[in-house]
């Protein structure tokens, strides 16, 4: 448990440390961060809630791969790469390597477009890093890809959306449900039709791809989630209601100073979808747990974004500072509480590395 507590504290330090470090300096000590984060996640030994389903993805499931095949299976990108790595005799470990490089890239590089990218990895390490990230490994792929795809939007450059976007449906199936955040791109005009045809080819050719399986989970998760479980409460996630919890004060602060937040017109699109569907989901989230729960996930990243941007809503640079000390100060209760007191946090403790255990 410690561990954990001295890789949260690692950005903190940063984040809250009044000296000023040159930007060299600063460069050096993220781009440290990465890599220990990288080697954190990546070689992590029996850790995480569904370790071992991903061990037996990179044995048997990577045995039976086959190219042409779309039928109901995990996901067609994940077993490729388990089915690459373990040719390269690489195991679990060659996959979750490459899978953390992939998300800790991504949610770093996302960081980095914050006034305060210290801070949004603080933010980060409770849910995102620890639960999706060392958790939740194909969906934490397919979150990585979700965020570029963002980025992209943000910067205009609308056909680098696609292809994160069908990479992420390819990791995991659940984010198909973002391909429509193309449609707050791009302006209603006679001239745009092209590009609305093009997303409707675009989203119809992976809706194809993923139907049988989608199909099955739409099914198993919320026509049968009563009738499916195992016990009498049915298919539940018991932490979903907490994590929906997280981004409602984020979601308020994005709906009533939109326009302090960003001044990027998509930016802002974007992450008001985000903030109404974290209220909505405090109304789903009992009704169909884990569904809600997996799109939770996806959009905690709206605690970043908001909460990383609190100077752009308070000018005062002693009432930031110490917003960003209670910040700091929740997310580790939040730690806390997960690591003492979470249903499933035992598959995280005690951390142990590839290269450092028992």
């Amino acid at each position: 448990m410690t561990a954990y507590w001295f890789f949260f504290a690692l950005p903190a330090i940063a984040a809250l440390s009044p000296i000023y470090v040159k930007k060299d300096i600063d460069i050096f000590f993220w781009s440290l961060l990465f890599l220990t984060y990288v080697f954190v996640i990546g070689f992590r030994h029996q850790v995480g809630g569904d370790w071992g389903t991903y061990i037996i993805a990179s044995g048997v499931f990577s045995e039976r791969f086959n190219f042409l095949d779309f039928n109901i299976r995990a996901d067609y990108a994940y077993e490729f790469i388990n089915w690459l790595s373990h040719e390269l005799s690489l195991g679990v470990y060659g996959s979750n390597v490459f899978s953390a490089i992939i998300f800790t890239l991504a949610l770093f590089y996302f960081c980095s477009m914050q006034p305060n990218k210290w801070m949004g990895i603080i933010i980060s390490f409770p849910v995102i890093i620890l639960i999706l990230g060392m958790g939740f490994t194909r969906q934490g792929v397919a979150f990585s890809f979700i965020l570029l795809s963002i980025i992209s939007l943000i910067k205009k450059q609308q056909f680098y959306f696609f292809i994160y976007i069908f990479l992420a449906v390819l990791f995991h199936k659940s984010s198909i449900i973002f391909t429509p955040m193309y449609l707050l791109s791009i302006s209603y005009k006679k001239n745009n039709i092209f590009q609305i045809v093009f997303f409707v080819i675009f989203s119809l050719f992976i809706l194809y791809l993923v139907w049988s399986d989608f199909s099955h989970l739409f099914r198993t998760y919320v026509i049968g989630k009563l009738s499916n479980a195992a016990y009498p409460g049915g298919l539940i996630s018991k932490g979903g209601f907490i994590r929906a919890g997280l981004n409602i004060v984020p979601a308020i602060l994005m709906i009533f100073f939109r326009n302090e937040i960003t001044n990027n017109k998509v930016e802002r699109k974007i992450f008001l979808l985000f903030s109404f569907a974290s209220i909505g989901s405090l109304f789903s989230v009992q009704l169909y747990s884990v569904v809600t729960d997996r799109i939770v996930l996806y959009i905690s990243i709206l605690q970043v974004f908001v909460f990383s941007r609190l100077n752009y809503i308070f000018k005062n640079d002693n009432t930031v500072k110490i917003l960003n000390i209670c910040i700091f100060l929740f997310y580790s209760l939040v730690l806390y509480v997960w690591l003492n007191h979470g249903i499933n946090s035992h598959a995280w403790i005690p951390y142990m590395n590839l290269f450092f255990h028992n």
